[in-house]
């Protein structure tokens, strides 16, 4: 399942997919894979839920203090970089597939 979501959301992100094509590849791997995975308590893909309850079924609490996330995060590593860079990156690869032409 979570092959799947990646292959959709990567290749709709490239404009290789249409908004129907996405939704249909949704469906099929639902109601083909849905029961045998499963989803949080055996919820239906598309039912929506709220953060409170996705937080509760996951098993994870609010961070206290920001200072625990920073934490994870490389010290050499700068954070507008990363931005910076996947914004460049997603606009380079959305010109050809847009266009038709590098």
């Amino acid at each position: 399942m979570a092959f799947a979501f990646c292959y959709i959301a990567s290749h709709f992100g490239l404009g290789l997919l249409t908004d129907e094509e996405a939704t249909g590849i949704l469906e099929y791997v639902e109601d083909e894979l849905g029961e045998e995975i499963g989803t949080g308590e055996g919820r239906s893909f598309w039912q929506s839920v709220s953060l409170e309850e996705l937080a509760e079924e996951q098993g994870v609490e609010p961070v206290s203090a920001p200072e625990e996330v920073f934490a994870l995060w490389p010290a050499g590593d700068d954070p507008d970089d990363l931005l910076n860079f996947v914004l460049h990156d997603r606009g380079a690869r959305r010109k050809p597939a847009a266009g038709g032409n590098a």
